[in-house]
């Protein structure tokens, strides 16, 4: 079966590009002590002129640097290492929130289900962007907060989506069976409805993570989210706003590495929910 699954998943080529592409930069985030050519807060104040970063492809920084002399090369690598973490953590929080709701929700029904509903309902009425603002400014702005309150504020379509899944397989002859057989709640929820619900499930997932990581990016534009020393792509493309006219690659490359990791797990998800889908072809 998984053999099956991904051979769907590679006939889409996008989806194996977006793969590969994310892949590589998650890669080079983990190792980012090890591949960075210095430490990214370092300075080299001695090597500007005239106080102006310096150009790309010029001795020895190959993205230049920027207004203080930092190689810019390596705070883009520790800039995705910071995106990328609070991308997936967050996308992890709200996994571990939307689902359990979800599925007790399209189980139990009746009262657990109308409030559940209502209550995601009621969130979803708000902008979650605008909440996630409002929740990080009354909060001290660190990289902790900003990961479990993206992920606090980001579960509810998952919830959704797993409710209306159980709510499907609840009612097969194999579920049935397991009651009864007196099986308890939880062990027919965890063995024999979440494992046939995760499949939709996974393809919201990766969503969620590009959402999340375009939500930092906004948040350390706004100077909300990660702050410097700490390199972002979002506070790195807050500063190269700046520099537009005269040192436009400040802006231009990590505005680039956010898009293709959107475009990426955007990519991903096509593929997964083509690969998954068991009214494909084999």
């Amino acid at each position: 079966m998984k053999s099956v699954t991904l051979r769907r998943f590679c006939r889409t080529k996008l989806a194996v590009c977006g793969a590969v592409a994310l892949i590589a930069l998650v890669a080079l985030a983990a190792a980012a002590p090890l591949v960075s050519p210095f430490p990214y807060d370092e300075l080299h104040l001695e090597d500007l002129t005239d106080g102006k970063p310096i150009p790309m492809f010029k001795g020895k920084y190959l993205f230049g640097t920027d207004q203080f002399g930092r190689d810019y090369l390596t705070r883009c690598i520790f800039g995705g290492r910071m995106s990328l973490s609070v991308g997936f953590i967050a996308a992890l929080i709200s996994l571990l929130i939307g689902i359990p709701l979800g599925l007790c929700a399209g189980y139990f029904g009746g009262l657990a289900d109308m409030a559940v509903m209502r209550f995601t309902e009621l969130l979803s009425c708000i902008p979650s962007f605008f909440l996630i603002l409002i929740a990080n400014s009354v909060f001290h702005a660190s990289i902790i907060n900003v990961m479990a309150i993206i992920g606090m504020f980001s579960w509810m379509g998952i919830c959704r989506q797993s409710r209306a899944q159980c709510l499907s397989l609840k009612e097969q002859d194999f579920v049935q069976s397991a009651r009864a057989m007196g099986y308890s709640h939880f062990y027919i929820i965890i063995r024999y409805i979440l494992p046939n619900a995760l499949s939709p499930i996974i393809v919201s997932a990766t969503l969620n993570v590009a959402y999340a990581i375009i939500v930092e990016s906004s948040l350390s534009y706004l100077g909300l989210g990660v702050q410097e020393p700490t390199p972002s792509w979002g506070a790195m493309l807050k500063v190269g706003q700046d520099f537009l006219r005269t040192s436009s690659w400040l802006a231009v490359i990590p505005g680039l590495l956010i898009l293709v990791v959107t475009l990426s797990l955007n990519f991903i998800g096509d593929g997964l929910r083509d690969a998954l889908d068991p009214r494909a072809s084999r």
